[in-house]
C-alpha cells in the first residue's frame, strides 16, 4: 500500500509540474444542487448545495445546514462555532432528528464567505481574466479609433488581434469516461456510462436537437446567439473506461478512503490524464480541434454516476485549468489540454443550460456575471444579472433545457452585436426587435467605458422563453470591473431594474415579472427609480420612455422631449373603459403654462376634459355616465399660452362601454372553477372599479390555490380587465394564464402587495381559448386583506351564437318578438309552449338558463329544460306552462342566459288570457263543506235497515258553467250507502242542485262503525275530485258489562260520535265526550280525536288501516295532549279518498 501511494504522489508531483490551473464558475440552481451522502453506517442523505464552486452551503432535504467531518467521513448538523461566524459539527448526525430550536438555512457570517471565496479565486485564478481584460481593452480601442482618436498604427493591429470575432468553425473536444469495477471490494461495483456516445454527440453538435425537452443543441445555442457567425460544434470521444475504479478518483488515500480529495482539480487532472493516455492507445484522432496557441481550446468532460456528494471534494463537477501538461500531441509537436470543465452524468437525459455557461468560459473567456457575495447581515447572495444572462444563472432557465440569451454588450465584445451608438440628447424614435442582436448604446462622454446598452427581450426569441421577464432590458456596463463576482465597487454589467427594488443586488431573486421596462412601466431618466446616474451619481441627461408592451418589436423613445413638444401616454389606443370609473390621462409636454385636454370621437371634438390644467403630467378623469358607448374615442392634449402650439393625441382609438361587470350583479355565466385549485371565486361588492360588483377571491387557508376560468371560441381581439390584489408582498400572487401559460401582469409574473386597480389587455388569436385567474398563496400566513378582485372584463365576441324558436319553427328576434300562450280558465293550465334553442356557432354555448320576470311572471312556468350547454349545431328545449291567477290578459318576459357574449340576454314576450272559470261549492243542512275534511254523520241504524237519508247541494260558485258533475261512493263500507242521482245537469254560475245519501248498514255484527267517501267531480279542475266524508253506526248504544275501566273497550269513531259509554269502576256506566278532527300537516290530511276525560277514566289509543286489522302503539299515533282532562291523539299516516283510517280508544 505504501509503495501504491508513494507512487500516486510521485505521479501527481509530474502532472502538477507545470502550475496550478484556474477556475470560473457556473452558479447552482435556485433550488440548490441536489447530491447525495452515505453516512458510515449504510444510511443515505439527500442534500442540496447552494452557491457555486467558489462557495457552497449544504443543506439537508428539509434546510438545515451540514458540516462534514473528514475524520469519521460523516454529516453532522452545522452550528456557528464559538466565534459566531464559522461552521462547526453539533455533534447531532444529519441522519437524526434536528436539535431543538436549530435555525434552518444557517450560513457563515459574510467575511467568512468573502475569505473561502476569495482564497478560492486566488487558488485557481489563472490567465482567463486577464484575456478578457485585453478584449475589453482591445475592443475600446477600435472603437477610440473608428471615432478619430489618435491612436497609433501598431496599437490598432495589435488590438485587432486581440479582439477578433470569435465566428467560424470552432471544434471543442468532450471526453466521456466510465468506471470500472474495484476489485478491492466484495461487490460488482463498476459505474457505467448512462447512454452511448451517438446521443451525446447529438446533444453536442445536431442542428434542432429536442431530446429529453432541450430547446435545442449546444451548436445551435452559440449559432443562434451568433447570428449564424459560429458553428461550435465538438469532437466527442468514445466511452472510455478508466484504468482505476472510481474510488480512486474520490480519495486521494486510495485505498483505504479515507481522505477525499481536496483538490478538485487533482481528480479531475487524473481523470483527463489517464482518459487521454488511453485514447491514444485507441489511435483517437485529435486532429481538428480548435485551439488557443498550443493549448486546446475547450474541453469537456462527462463522468458517469453520482458526484462525491461533498462540495468540493473528490469527483465534483466545476471548471479550471489542468495541472501540468496533458499532451495529446507528440513530443515534436505537442498540443495540450488546457481550460475544462467536468461534470458527472447520473441518467440519460443531459441537459444544456450548464455546459453553455461553462463553454462561454471556455470559448468566450466570458466572465461570470452572477455574484457569490453575501448581502450584508442576511443569509442571502447578491445575484448580479441572476436569470437575464447565460453568464449569471439563466443556464437554469427551464431546468438548464432552455438556458438564456447572452446580453448584448457581451455579444459585442466577440463580434455578435448590432449596436448603435448615439448621445444622451439624441432624440429618437427606436424600433428595437427581439432578434438580430440590435441595441442601442449611450456612452458615458467622461468614461467611454461606462454606457447605459439598452435592447428588446421581448418575444420572438425561443431562447429568451422562459426569461423572468419580457420587454427593454437596461444594462448598466463598467468596462473597467471584470465579471459581477465581486460586487466591488459594482457590477460589470448591472440589471437597471424597472420596479426600482434592486432586488438581484439584495439578493432577493434571481430576477422576476417587473424587471424590464415596457409601456406600463416606461420611464428611465435621472429623476427615476432606478435613474439613469453615471456611477460617479452624476447626471446622464438620459431620457428612455418605453411606448410599447412586449413584442416581437417594441417603440423605444430616446431623450428628453424637444421643447415645444406634448406627447400623451395614456389612454393611447385598445384600452376599454367603463361609463362611471375613474380613468388616469397622463402625458408629458415640454412648455410653458397649462395644458388643454380634450375628448375626441373618430378625430374630431366631443368635449372638452379640462379646459385649463396644470401640466403636470397626469389627470384622473371620471368618465361620464352619459357618454355614448363607441371604440373611436381619443385624448388629445394640447398647450394653453405656450409660444408654439404643442398638441399631441393618442396613438390609437379606446373604446367606452356601456356595460358593467360582472352583468347583473351575478357570477359570469360559463365562470367555473377550475380543476387542480382549492377555492373559487365569488361576486362581491367589498371593492369595484366599476359598476356596483366585482368578482373576490373565497377565503382559503395557506398553501391553497383560488381560480376562476372561462373558455370558449372566439374572434381576434384582445381580453382585459382590471385586477386589484392586497396580500402578503413577495410570497402570495394573484396570475393570469391564457391556455395555461401565465401572462405577465404589469410587467410581472404574478403580483403581490397591496396596490391599487391595474389595467392590463392581451392580445387574442381566434380560435378556442382558456382564461383563468388564479391567486396563489405560500406556505404561511398571510397579510393585508388576502383577497384578489377582478372587474371590468371584457373578451373578443364568441363564436357561439344563439337561436331560438318558438312552436312553429319561426325564429324569435331577441326583445322584439312576442309569444302567446293558449287562454285558459283561471287557476288551470294550458297546453305547454315548447322553445328549441340552437347553437348556430361554433363554440360550445354553456351557462343556459331560463326564467320569467315581470309584474305576471308567476302565471308562466319554465319547465323541463333539457340542457345547460349546447355543442355546435345542437339543440337544447323547454316548455312554458300558462297557469293564469286571475281573469284577463296577463304578461311576462323570458329570460334566456347563456355564454353568447354579444348577445347577452335573450328576450321573449309573453302574452296569455285568464278566462272566466267555474267553481263547486258543496252544502249539507246549509253549512258549507271542507273538501276530504268534513263529515257527515248518520244515526245508529239496525242492520240492514234504512236509515237516514241526508241531501247535499252542489252549486256553482264561478264565473264560468259547472259541468261533468258525477257523484259515486267509496270506501270501505261503500255499500252501506246509496247516492242518488249519481250525476247531475249542467249549472250556471250561482245555479244549485242537489243529490241524497241514505244509510243502510250491511254488517250482520252489531255495533261496528260504518265509513265512506262521497265523490263529486266537475270541470273544476283547480279543485279536483271534491270529497265528502261519510259516517255511520249499526246498532244502537248499548250499556256495557262491567270490566276494569282500564280493559274495557267502546268503538270510538272520529266520523261524527260526540259521546260515548264506558263502565267505570264500581260498573256504572260513564259517558265521555269526542271530538273528531283532521289536521293538516305541510299539505297532507291526517285524522285526529279529542276524548274529554271524566274522573277515573283511562284508557289506551288503538288505529287501524281498516275495520279488521288493528294496531296499536307510538308508531301509529302521536300523542298531543295527556292531561287529567284531556287525551288527544293524531293518526301518523296521512288519509285519502279511498284508503281510511280509523282511531278509538280503549
Amino acid at each position: 500500500m505504501k509503495k501504491s501511494l508513494l507512487f500516486r504522489q510521485l505521479r501527481l508531483l509530474a502532472l502538477f509540474a507545470g502550475g496550478i490551473g484556474s477556475a470560473v464558475a457556473a452558479p447552482y440552481g435556485p433550488d440548490g444542487r441536489e447530491t447525495k451522502w452515505t453516512q458510515p453506517d449504510g444510511k443515505v442523505l439527500q442534500l442540496k448545495v447552494f452557491g457555486d464552486e467558489y462557495y457552497g452551503r449544504t443543506e439537508t432535504s428539509d434546510g438545515f445546514s451540514v458540516y462534514l467531518n473528514q475524520a469519521d467521513k460523516t454529516y453532522y448538523y452545522a452550528v456557528l462555532g464559538a466565534d459566531k461566524k464559522s461552521f462547526v459539527s453539533s455533534g447531532t448526525r444529519a441522519d437524526a432528528p434536528a436539535p431543538a430550536g436549530l435555525e434552518k438555512h444557517l450560513e457563515q457570517a459574510g467575511e467568512v464567505v468573502d475569505s473561502i471565496i476569495g482564497e478560492n479565486h486566488s487558488k485557481f485564478e489563472g490567465d482567463r481574466a486577464d484575456r478578457w481584460n485585453k478584449r475589453v481593452d482591445a475592443v475600446q480601442t477600435l472603437r477610440s479609433a473608428a471615432k478619430g482618436a489618435g491612436i497609433n498604427r501598431a496599437a490598432v493591429d495589435a488590438a485587432e488581434i486581440l479582439a477578433a470575432p470569435v465566428n467560424g468553425s470552432k471544434v471543442g473536444l468532450t471526453i466521456l469516461v466510465q468506471f470500472p469495477d474495484d476489485t478491492r471490494t466484495t461487490r460488482v461495483d463498476p459505474t457505467n456510462f448512462p447512454t452511448n456516445r451517438e446521443k451525446i454527440v447529438r446533444f453536442c453538435n445536431n442542428v434542432g436537437y429536442t431530446e429529453n425537452g432541450n430547446t435545442g443543441s449546444v451548436r445551435d445555442y452559440f449559432s443562434d446567439q451568433s447570428l449564424g457567425a459560429l458553428t461550435y460544434t465538438q469532437s466527442v470521444t468514445q466511452i472510455v473506461t478508466l484504468p482505476h475504479p472510481r474510488d480512486y478518483y474520490n480519495y486521494s488515500d486510495y485505498p483505504a478512503n479515507q481522505e477525499l480529495y481536496e483538490d478538485i482539480g487533482a481528480s479531475a487532472t487524473e481523470i483527463i490524464s489517464d482518459a487521454v493516455v488511453i485514447l491514444k492507445q485507441q489511435g483517437f484522432d485529435f486532429s481538428g480541434l480548435s485551439l488557443n496557441g498550443d493549448r486546446i481550446l475547450a474541453t469537456n468532460v462527462f463522468f458517469a454516476g453520482d458526484d462525491s456528494g461533498a462540495w468540493s471534494f473528490g469527483l465534483w463537477p466545476h471548471q479550471s485549468t489542468v495541472r501540468g501538461e496533458i499532451n495529446v500531441g507528440t513530443e515534436e509537436a505537442p498540443l495540450y489540454v488546457g481550460d475544462y470543465q467536468i461534470t458527472n452524468l447520473p441518467d440519460t437525459a443531459p441537459v444544456i443550460g450548464t455546459f453553455c455557461h461553462e463553454n462561454g468560459h471556455l470559448l468566450l473567456n466570458y466572465p461570470d456575471l452572477y455574484s457569490s457575495k453575501l448581502v450584508p447581515n442576511t443569509n442571502r447572495t447578491e445575484q448580479g444579472v441572476g436569470e437575464h444572462c447565460l453568464m449569471g444563472s439563466a443556464n437554469h432557465l427551464n431546468n438548464g433545457k432552455t438556458p438564456g440569451p447572452i446580453n448584448a454588450y457581451f455579444k459585442e465584445l466577440v463580434g455578435w452585436g448590432n449596436i448603435t451608438d448615439m448621445a444622451s440628447d439624441d432624440f429618437q424614435k427606436v424600433k428595437l426587435p427581439t432578434t438580430g442582436n440590435v441595441a442601442r448604446r449611450i456612452l458615458n462622454p467622461a468614461d467611454a467605458r461606462e454606457s447605459f446598452v439598452i435592447e428588446n427581450r421581448g418575444n420572438g426569441d425561443k431562447w429568451a422563453q422562459y426569461v423572468p421577464d419580457k420587454g427593454i432590458v437596461i444594462w448598466h456596463i463598467d468596462g473597467k470591473v471584470s465579471g459581477n463576482m465581486s460586487g466591488n465597487p459594482h457590477y460589470q454589467v448591472a440589471v437597471m431594474q424597472a420596479d426600482g427594488r434592486r432586488d438581484l443586488e439584495r439578493g432577493v431573486n434571481r430576477g422576476d415579472g417587473s424587471d424590464l421596462f415596457d409601456s406600463s412601466d416606461p420611464n428611465f431618466n435621472d429623476t427615476t427609480t432606478p435613474n439613469a446616474k453615471w456611477w460617479d451619481n452624476s447626471n446622464s441627461f438620459i431620457g428612455v420612455k418605453v411606448r410599447s408592451a412586449p413584442g416581437n418589436t417594441m417603440i423605444v423613445d430616446f431623450g428628453a422631449l424637444k421643447p415645444n413638444t406634448a406627447r400623451v401616454f395614456s389612454p393611447n389606443g385598445g384600452e376599454v373603459l367603463f361609463r362611471g370609473s375613474v380613468f388616469p390621462v397622463t402625458w408629458g409636454a415640454n412648455i410653458t403654462g397649462n395644458v388643454k385636454i380634450e375628448l375626441l370621437k373618430a378625430g374630431a371634438l366631443h368635449s372638452v376634459i379640462a379646459a385649463n390644467r396644470a401640466n403636470d403630467g397626469s389627470f384622473a378623469w371620471t368618465v361620464p355616465t352619459t357618454l355614448v358607448p363607441a371604440t373611436d374615442y381619443s385624448i388629445r392634449v394640447s398647450s394653453l399660452t405656450n409660444t408654439v402650439p404643442a398638441t399631441d393625441s393618442s396613438n390609437g382609438n379606446f373604446s367606452v362601454t356601456a356595460g358593467t361587470f360582472p352583468a347583473g350583479g351575478e357570477m359570469p355565466y360559463g365562470w367555473s372553477k377550475p380543476s387542480g385549485v382549492q377555492a373559487g371565486w365569488s361576486v362581491t361588492k367589498s371593492e369595484v372599479y366599476e359598476g356596483a360588483r366585482c368578482l373576490a377571491t373565497n377565503k382559503m387557508g395557506d398553501g391553497k390555490t383560488a381560480g376562476i376560468a372561462y373558455r370558449s371560441h372566439f374572434k381576434a381581439g384582445v381580453v382585459s380587465f382590471y385586477i386589484k390584489v392586497s396580500s402578503e408582498l413577495g410570497y402570495d400572487y394573484a396570475r393570469f394564464y391564457i391556455d395555461g401559460e401565465e401572462q405577465l401582469i404589469n410587467d410581472e409574473r404574478g403580483i403581490s402587495g397591496n396596490g391599487k386597480w391595474i389595467y392590463v389587455s392581451y392580445p387574442v388569436t381566434a380560435g378556442t381559448h382558456t382564461f383563468k385567474w388564479t391567486y396563489q398563496k405560500d406556505e404561511t400566513y398571510g397579510d393585508m386583506q388576502d383577497t384578489v378582485w377582478l372587474d371590468g372584463v371584457t373578451m373578443p365576441a364568441t363564436t357561439q351564437e344563439i337561436a331560438v324558436t318558438n312552436p312553429l319553427g319561426e325564429d324569435i328576434v331577441s326583445g322584439a318578438s312576442t309569444t302567446v300562450c293558449p287562454s285558459v280558465g283561471v287557476r288551470y293550465s294550458a297546453a305547454p309552449v315548447t322553445f328549441t334553442i340552437r347553437n348556430v356557432g361554433q363554440a360550445d354555448l354553456t351557462g343556459i338558463s331560463v326564467k320569467t320576470i315581470g309584474a305576471n311572471s308567476g302565471d308562466f312556468i319554465v319547465q323541463k329544460l333539457t340542457k345547460t350547454a349546447v355543442s355546435a349545431g345542437q339543440n337544447a328545449t323547454f316548455q312554458v306552462v300558462f297557469k293564469p291567477t286571475a281573469v284577463g290578459a296577463r304578461t311576462a318576459t323570458l329570460q334566456i342566459r347563456s355564454s353568447d357574449g354579444d348577445e347577452g340576454i335573450f328576450s321573449v314576450a309573453l302574452n296569455g288570457t285568464g278566462l272566466e272559470s267555474s267553481r263547486i261549492g258543496v252544502y249539507q243542512a246549509s253549512k258549507a263543506l271542507t273538501d276530504n275534511v268534513s263529515i257527515v254523520t248518520f244515526a245508529k241504524t239496525e242492520t240492514k235497515n234504512k236509515g237516514q237519508t241526508k241531501t247535499i247541494v252542489v252549486k256553482n260558485t264561478g264565473s264560468a258553467v259547472l259541468d261533468r258533475l258525477a257523484i259515486s261512493v267509496s270506501g270501505p263500507k261503500s255499500k252501506d250507502f246509496v247516492v242518488s242521482p249519481t250525476s247531475l245537469a249542467p249549472l250556471a254560475p250561482g245555479a244549485s242542485a242537489s243529490f241524497n245519501v241514505s244509510f243502510r248498514p250491511t254488517e250482520p255484527k252489531k255495533g261496528k262503525q260504518r265509513d265512506a267517501v262521497i265523490n263529486i267531480s266537475s270541470n273544476d279542475y283547480a279543485t279536483g275530485q271534491f270529497q265528502v266524508l261519510l259516517a255511520g253506526n249499526s246498532d244502537p248504544v248499548k250499556k256495557a258489562k262491567a270490566q276494569a275501566a282500564t280493559t274495557l273497550a267502546q268503538a270510538a269513531s272520529p266520523s261524527g260520535i260526540t259521546r260515548f259509554s264506558v263502565a267505570d269502576p264500581a260498573g256504572a256506566s260513564v259517558t265521555l265526550k269526542a271530538t273528531a278532527g283532521v289536521e293538516v300537516i305541510s299539505g297532507k290530511k291526517y285524522r285526529s280525536l279529542t276524548i274529554t276525560k271524566n274522573a277515573g277514566v283511562s284508557g289506551t289509543v288503538e288505529v287501524s288501516s281498516n275495520l279488521l286489522d288493528w294496531y296499536s302503539g307510538k308508531k301509529h299515533t302521536t300523542v298531543l295532549i295527556d292531561n287529567a282532562t284531556t287525551l288527544k291523539v293524531r293518526d301518523n299516516t296521512p288519509f285519502t279518498s279511498d284508503s281510511k283510517r280509523y282511531i278509538r280508544l280503549r
